[in-house]
């Protein structure tokens, strides 16, 4: 026969093993939602980061145009000065528009399509006669007050082609 056992049963508290704690979580142990998150977010980045480096580049053209446009206002306000604002004009022209749009125009076809590239016709009638007619006559002296227009309203119309239209593929 078996014997009744006499013993105290043993403490089932005594027969558990400590607690096994799990690893500290790192950094990579997001949950999938976090991941998607921060994809997001970096994609955003890299779309805004090309954003800014294409309008750096685009207004790049302003400084040099700007510069080059003080030069020739310390001209003396004549033909030749006038020829050499119409040229600098064409040349930020010709990086914007297709060359066989731009290229063949003179006078005040050169000027109506400035003025037809900004919502608001930038260019005035005198402009229109300075460019059309007194830039091919000798030591034709332009005004002063004109001269101080006609500077103003070129680089109005230079910032408005550099900031609004897309570069053509050279």
């Amino acid at each position: 026969m078996a014997q009744p056992s006499n013993s105290q049963p043993a403490n089932p508290l005594d027969q558990l093993r400590d607690i096994q704690l799990p690893p500290d979580a790192t950094f990579w142990e997001l949950a999938p939602g976090w991941w998607f998150v921060i994809g997001v977010a970096v994609i955003y980045l890299v779309y805004l980061l090309i954003k800014w480096n294409q309008k750096r580049q685009r207004l790049a053209l302003i400084k040099p145009a700007r510069k080059e446009l003080k030069s020739i206002a310390e001209l003396t306000p004549d033909n030749t000065a006038a020829a050499e604002l119409s040229a600098l004009l064409k040349r930020i022209c010709l990086l914007y528009f297709p060359k066989k749009e731009v290229a063949s125009l003179s006078g005040s076809q050169w000027i109506n399509f400035l003025n037809q590239q900004s919502p608001n016709a930038i260019f005035d009638d005198k402009a229109k006669l300075i460019f059309s007619e007194m830039l091919y006559r000798k030591n034709q002296q332009v005004a002063e007050q004109d001269w101080h227009a006609l500077l103003s309203q070129s680089e109005q119309m230079i910032e408005f082609i550099i900031r609004n239209r897309e570069r053509q593929a050279v």
